[in-house]
């Protein structure tokens, strides 16, 4: 049994099962010898395969049951594609010489930090910011889902 604390609507203690809607996880950073970061890039694309793989079958699904749909997921196969998110990540994985999974967190901490500074004037979000920003770090988790999933296949 997990014990889960939060903010209840109603007083008391309750039993029961919970749905955990958000779960962010935090990549650990570690260093990496000079010779293994041709490894390591290989890692990042290959993760960026399999998500990539992984989204073009789910939107064929969708595609079958609802089609005015499916085309949601083609904003997050574009970034996978990017010329910024992998190659940056490959960039910081060049000169740092650090784990892939931690490179693609960053990646996705400096497109929100970009975010942050176009914030409207009076203090809300950019118009859009929600989105795009959502849409950035569903790309990034989709890499990181493919580190896991390179442990499996």
């Amino acid at each position: 049994m997990r014990r889960l604390t939060g903010i209840g609507v109603s007083p008391g203690i309750v039993a029961g099962r919970a749905v955990l809607l958000i779960q962010r996880s935090q990549a650990l950073r570690y260093q990496i010898a000079p010779a293994r970061v041709d490894h390591e890039l290989r890692r990042l694309e290959d993760s960026r395969i399999r998500s990539r793989d992984q989204l073009v079958e789910i939107r064929a699904r969708v595609a079958k049951r609802r089609p005015e749909i499916a085309s949601l997921f083609d904003a997050q196969l574009l970034m996978l594609d990017d010329a910024m998110l992998v190659p940056r990540a490959a960039d910081i994985v060049r000169e740092q010489r650090v784990n892939a999974e931690w490179a693609v967190q960053q990646v996705s901490h400096e497109f929100s930090a970009v975010f942050d500074e176009v914030a409207d004037p009076y203090g809300g979000p950019a118009p859009g910011y929600e989105e795009a920003l959502n849409l950035i770090e569903a790309a990034c988790k989709g890499l990181l889902v493919g580190f896991q999933n390179e442990l499996k296949g």
